[in-house]
């Protein structure tokens, strides 16, 4: 009896309904800190028109545009895996969010000053990826020490449109002060401002709910068992290895990231091949308004999951979300956005493989975290490695085929077959059960 009764007091405390302040504190701080972040990333293509008329930084960029716009990949290929293999060790993700911020910041205050040579922008490019590598990864691990288990889907999803809002702040706010004050301006301004804000953050988000002076004992009795304790982990590279659903996240992440960074590296060129406009702000804004949709769809599936006593069903219902949005996607991009069908089914077929593509994103990036929670930054880390290579073919590579040849149909089928691939092995292999570390 007293067994079963420790056993109700947990379920009912894991399903209670309460609210969380400082939880929800940290949500928002890391939403604005991914878009100040996603600003600098994204700054570059904003303004990028204008860097090339400059009298002596367009010289030289005329014919090397691109090895500067791939720098910024080298940069998150060498520091997102050690930065995974840090937070995991040592529960610190806050101090490396923290460094990789200030890194990020001050290569983009650099990167007007390093105007006058090809290499010396290529190095700031490239550390402003080295800073943006350590935060994302980062905040996988802060994410599961602040976060409970249930919320995952939302939480990730929330902190992921602030990556497009982001892509939409720099556009509009970096080409007015690009106007006014030249190029230069955007960068010292998303440079200086946004250490002001980390500032703010390093005071107001603790490394733990545990660290927190006024979290109420309600909040943090509620986390600690819900949540992921802020505690270094053995790194267990063996024992993940041999899992065949870590290998099957990791395949599907780095084929997931290589088709993300395709569409939105050409998804201003196929709206101006469309509309003959640049309308990429309005694709933008529904990208954001889909991923807290998507947030949504998922808690309606996880309501199904624990609706179903008998456990037949448990999680299927939700891996195969995720794999229809992978393979749904997919065959809208390659089916129905090519140029030989017309503008208006090539702009609602694209406008519902964003849709896919949301849940698909939201589905396979939450079950990483609930397979392996306390180790998901370690893979993410990991994934890098080869996303690093293949998103300077879908940032740079696919970018160079639209330019040469506008060949479209090459492009699309590279992006399907990369969703493809990951849906059907999501979709045989997928599992959303938490294993053992």
């Amino acid at each position: 009896p007293r067994i079963m009764e420790e056993a109700a007091t947990s379920k009912k405390r894991e399903s209670l309904p309460l609210y969380l302040p400082k939880r929800s504190t940290v949500l928002v701080y890391c939403f604005i800190l991914t878009v100040l972040l996603s600003g600098q990333y994204h700054l570059l293509d904003g303004v990028m028109e204008a860097v090339l008329r400059d009298e002596v930084t367009g010289e030289f960029l005329k014919l090397d545009q691109f090895m500067l716009e791939l720098a910024i990949h080298l940069g998150y290929f060498v520091t997102a895996p050690l930065t995974g293999f840090f937070v995991v060790k040592s529960a610190q993700p806050k101090k490396t969010i923290i460094f990789g911020f200030i890194i990020s910041s001050l290569a983009t205050f650099y990167t007007p000053i390093a105007g006058t040579a090809l290499f010396s922008m290529m190095w700031a490019r490239a550390m402003t990826g080295a800073g943006l590598g350590m935060v994302v990864v980062s905040m996988y691990q802060l994410v599961v020490i602040w976060i409970p288990k249930q919320e995952y889907t939302r939480a990730i999803t929330f902190i992921t449109s602030g990556y497009y809002a982001g892509m939409m702040f720099s556009d509009l706010w970096g080409s007015v002060l690009t106007k006014i004050y030249g190029w230069h301006s955007a960068f010292y301004w998303f440079s200086i401002v946004p250490l002001l804000f980390l500032a703010l953050w390093s005071y107001v988000v603790s490394k733990s709910p545990e660290a927190h002076p006024k979290i109420t004992p309600m909040e943090l009795s509620y986390l600690r068992a819900n949540a992921i304790p802020a505690e270094g982990q053995a790194l267990k590279l063996g024992y993940l290895a041999k899992s065949q659903i870590v290998w099957i996240l990791f395949i599907c992440n780095v084929l997931f990231q290589f088709a993300h960074t395709a569409i939105f590296s050409v998804i201003q060129f196929f709206i101006v091949d469309v509309l003959w406009i640049d309308f990429t702000f309005g694709a933008l804004t529904l990208i954001v308004l889909y991923y807290n949709l998507s947030a949504m769809i998922f808690d309606y599936v996880l309501k199904l999951d624990k609706a179903d006593a008998s456990g037949k069903n448990n999680r299927k219902l939700r891996e195969a979300v995720g794999s229809a949005g992978l393979l749904g996607c997919a065959i809208f991009l390659k089916l129905f956005c090519g140029s030989s069908h017309s503008t208006a089914v090539r702009l609602v077929s694209f406008a519902l493989s964003l849709a896919f593509l949301v849940n698909a994103y939201a589905g396979h990036l939450s079950a990483l975290l609930d397979v392996i929670p306390r180790h998901a930054a370690l893979i993410v880390g990991l994934s890098y490695i080869p996303v690093a290579l293949m998103n300077i073919w879908a940032h740079v590579g696919l970018r160079w085929v639209l330019d040469s040849t506008g060949n479209w149909s090459f492009v699309l089928s590279s992006i399907a077959a990369s969703l493809s691939i990951s849906g059907i092995l999501w979709g045989v292999f997928g599992s959303t059960e938490r294993i053992s570390t």
